[in-house]
């Protein structure tokens, strides 16, 4: 009886250091398949992370290009008024000699007029 007795205790013993052992060797497993899958996460979590920054910066460049292509248009268009104005101003600018030079043209002109009437006058 003495032997079925240690011989159960034996048993048990064995049999509880097996299931220690065989659900530690479970839990282990599980623990390292979670943290696999937490790894694989935060990768995935800063591949997005990446493309949503890459995204982000083309946006930036892209944005950036068409506001200086909008300047550049703006400028254009600016120099072209510019240019445009500076003829008005120069053409303006001729017509006044011109106007100023016909008046210069039409005074010497009335002083002749004026001169030859006196004289017309004195003589009649």
């Amino acid at each position: 009886m003495a032997l079925i007795v240690v011989s159960l205790v034996i048993g048990l013993i064995t049999g509880g250091l097996v299931y220690h052992f065989v659900w530690k060797k479970r839990f282990s497993d599980l623990e390292k398949e979670r943290q696999k899958v937490l790894d694989e996460a935060k990768k995935q979590v800063e591949i997005a992370k990446k493309e949503a920054e890459l995204q982000v910066k083309d946006s930036l460049i892209q944005l950036k290009i068409e506001v200086e292509k909008e300047l550049k248009q703006k400028r254009e268009e600016l120099n072209a008024i510019e240019r445009r104005l500076t003829q008005k101003e120069d053409s303006l600018e001729k017509r006044g000699i011109l106007i100023d030079s016909r008046e210069v043209e039409l005074l010497k002109k009335e002083k002749t007029i004026s001169s030859l009437e006196r004289e017309l006058t004195e003589k009649k």
